[in-house]
């Protein structure tokens, strides 16, 4: 499975609406996720994770979202 599209907002870091095309970034092969501590890298592997499996292991759904 190779995911097209994610769009985020309301999580952790992500309170704003946030669009990534996998695609786009995805066209010359591999791509990289990467920044600084803080800025959303592992929010955007569990978010692809909630979005295929409803539910991260270990987590409850209201530690994730974004007041």
């Amino acid at each position: 499975m190779k995911p097209l599209k994610l769009v985020i907002e309301g999580i952790r870091s992500f309170s704003e609406k946030v669009e990534i095309d996998f695609e786009a970034v995805s066209k010359n092969g591999l791509f990289g996720i990467f920044g600084s501590t803080g800025s959303g890298k592992s929010t955007i592997l569990d978010s692809v994770i909630i979005a295929l499996y409803g539910e991260i292991s270990g987590h409850k759904m209201a530690e994730l979202i974004s007041a």
